[in-house]
């Protein structure tokens, strides 16, 4: 089944192609297995195999667009307000698709093993108990014994599938799908700081003082010497102290200057304004601090938190940096092109530092640490995108003349459409802040694809 999900969305194109929505008027009955959702060329299809067909689908695109989901709409409420006629859309084509190829399987006289056989009754009983995938199960209404027919028609379609596929090239070229992968934090300037309050500007004036020569400080010290001799000399008895012998009497409620401290209080701070030259010189500054900290050991993490109160400069992690030798190439290039061309030409131990523009033309810093220039996961992961490329072309190459064979697929789509949706699968979604890089791919709207659905 999963092969057949990785191929789905190439195919679901080809489906849609030979797909005839009928608008036939077939009768409600009194329940789901006597209605009718759809016919696949002798084989009928009631309404409680479509809503198992419905809300599996939805539990996939749940689990697999959380991101997508949460980013565009806030919630799964939301999003299936507006894209539930499209999960319907999708599950019906998956009826399709699975019916075809389990179809064509048998008529080749393919079989499941003994071993197979165990593997899909553990695959079964996992799929009725497990959490999201039972639930789709009870809302759907199916019973045990649909439950089995979906999984064992999968199971067919799925090694059908494999059968298809022992054609496809599996080789690979060595330095075409090397990856590096780095860590890193980019730098960008403050455009604004608290102006200095003045008691800071006191403190200024005193560090000031404090840098007098030597000979102004002796003289200062002497002067104060004999200011102290006289003080004392001027200085009241205790018994005058005590007495209040300067006629003030003390006026009680009405301490000094609150309300003028009160009002200070209240005032929002005043900023100032760095220059373009003074923001360009704290990226170089911190840059070359940041350069030094990573060269220490520091990982980006901990380096962000160390710049975190900077008044200077925001300093931002790049996560985990993948790079490959398109980002070797000028051409063509995404946005922050030039720092991964930069982290293309390091090597393995390399930490390196440099300035570019941004869009907008203000500096923007970069500091690298290259982990692994071929790092084997990466490659690996890079192989397998582009198997499953060549596995789409080679399957949507072959599957036309197959669907020639059974052609006929019939959906009612108004009694279809009475499948709705009554609530999310999956649970509260949960997306941190490192998961819009590794994800920002997936930030396409499904209800924005292209509709190609006959009436």
């Amino acid at each position: 089944m999963k092969h057949l999900k990785r191929t789905a969305a190439l195919v679901l194109a080809m489906v849609l192609s030979v797909m005839a929505f009928a608008g036939c008027d077939v009768k409600m009955e009194n329940n789901d297995t006597d209605t009718v959702a759809a016919v696949f060329e002798n084989e009928k299809i009631y309404m409680n195999e479509a809503k198992l067909y419905a809300y599996l689908s939805q539990r996939q695109m749940e689990y697999s667009s959380q991101f997508m989901i949460l980013y565009y709409y806030g919630g799964y409420d939301k999003f299936w307000e507006e894209n539930w006629g499209y999960n319907l859309t999708q599950a019906m084509q998956e009826v399709y698709q699975t019916k075809l190829m389990a179809r064509l399987a048998k008529d080749e006289g393919i079989t499941l093993s003994e071993s197979e056989k165990e593997e899909l009754a553990l695959r079964t009983e996992k799929m009725k108990t497990e959490t999201e995938t039972a639930k789709a199960i009870e809302l759907s209404g199916a019973t045990e014994e649909l439950v089995d027919k979906y999984m064992e028609e999968n199971a067919y379609a799925t090694k059908y599938y494999l059968k298809l596929m022992e054609d496809v090239d599996r080789t690979f070229d060595q330095e075409e799908f090397r990856r590096k992968s780095l860590t890193g934090v980019s730098i960008t300037a403050k455009s604004t700081k608290e102006a200095p309050t003045e008691a800071e500007e006191e403190d200024e004036s005193e560090a000031e003082a404090e840098d007098e020569t030597e000979a102004e400080a002796e003289d200062e010290n002497e002067a104060e010497a004999e200011d102290e001799t006289e003080a004392e000399a001027e200085a009241p008895s205790e018994a005058e102290a005590e007495g209040g012998d300067d006629g003030a009497e003390p006026v009680e409620g009405e301490p000094e200057d609150e309300t003028e401290g009160e009002t200070e209080s209240e005032t929002e701070p005043e900023t100032e304004t760095f220059s373009d030259e003074e923001k360009a010189e704290n990226v170089q500054t911190a840059m070359e601090k940041i350069l030094q900290l990573m060269k220490d050991g520091n990982t980006a993490s901990d380096i962000v938190g160390m710049f975190s109160g900077d008044t200077t400069v925001n300093v931002s992690t790049l996560s985990t940096v993948e790079v490959s030798p398109e980002n070797a190439k000028p051409e063509d290039q995404e946005d922050f092109a030039e720092y991964k061309q930069l982290a293309w030409s390091m090597k393995t131990g390399d930490t390196e530092s440099r300035i570019f523009k941004n869009d907008s033309g203000s500096d923007v810093g970069y500091v690298l640490h290259c982990g692994n220039d071929d790092d084997p996961d990466l490659r690996k992961t890079a192989e397998d995108e582009e198997l499953e490329k060549r596995k789409s072309a080679l399957f949507a190459e072959k599957i036309v003349a197959l669907q020639k064979k059974y052609p006929t697929f019939h959906v009612y789509t108004e009694k279809v459409s009475n499948i709705k949706y009554k609530s999310s699968i999956l649970g509260s979604i949960t997306v941190t802040g490192d998961d819009f890089a590794e994800h920002q791919d997936e930030l396409t709207d499904p209800a924005e694809e292209e509709d190609t659905t006959k009436e």
